[in-house]
């Protein structure tokens, strides 16, 4: 059987094209992956500091410690520069959580922002 010249390395050229390809889309489904769960941390997160801010006599202070620590409890690479803020009146409460999630390749400008709310009302007494 006689081998054809013209094909000779052509496994080599398709190899170093498709090869950086599949790396780029590997690091594409662990990016969406990390961002995912930073957005299920901080919204897990902001649920928790609205369950501490909720009952009667709460304040949003309690609220945010709360949602603090559970980031804490969650670890620091979840979510990258986290910030939590509480908003309380005498009828609702609203637990804020931004952050970023981390990056796989440290691109300059690409951040991957995330903004998660709990809010709903807070507990009341009432007459019968």
């Amino acid at each position: 059987m006689p081998s054809n010249r013209s094909d000779r390395g052509s496994l080599t050229v398709e190899l170093a094209i498709l090869f950086p390809a599949f790396v780029v889309l590997l690091f594409i489904g662990i990016q969406a992956a990390l961002w995912y769960h930073a957005r299920n941390v901080a919204l897990a997160a902001a649920q928790a500091g609205y369950r501490a801010a909720r009952p009667i006599g709460a304040t949003g202070a309690a609220g945010e410690k709360s949602a603090r620590e559970f980031l804490t409890r969650q670890g620091d690479n979840a979510l990258s520069a986290p910030a939590v803020t509480a908003t309380t009146t005498t009828t609702s409460v609203r637990i804020d959580v931004t952050g970023d999630a981390p990056r796989v390749l440290p691109l300059p400008g690409l951040h991957f922002r995330i903004e998660q709310v709990a809010v709903g009302p807070k507990e009341h007494m009432s007459q019968p």
